[in-house]
């Protein structure tokens, strides 16, 4: 399990992008804008969450019980 803000724990899941992947990706990521609201969500996880949708289509089958 990974810890994200707030205590919010969250599994790991087959299309979750590795360590090495995400060293890749991470700079090609635009910093947040200047001037407003700081960014409150983890680019990784918004990564994974679309890696998830498109890998499984949101199958029964691959949600976690």
């Amino acid at each position: 399990m990974r810890t994200l803000c707030a205590g919010v724990s969250t599994r790991k899941y087959p299309s979750d992008l590795t360590d090495a992947q995400w060293k890749i990706l991470k700079p090609l990521i635009p910093p947040a804008k200047p001037g407003g609201r700081p960014r409150e969500v983890d680019m990784r996880e918004v990564l994974n969450t679309l890696r998830y949708q498109a890998c499984s289509g949101c199958q029964r089958g691959i949600l976690l019980p």
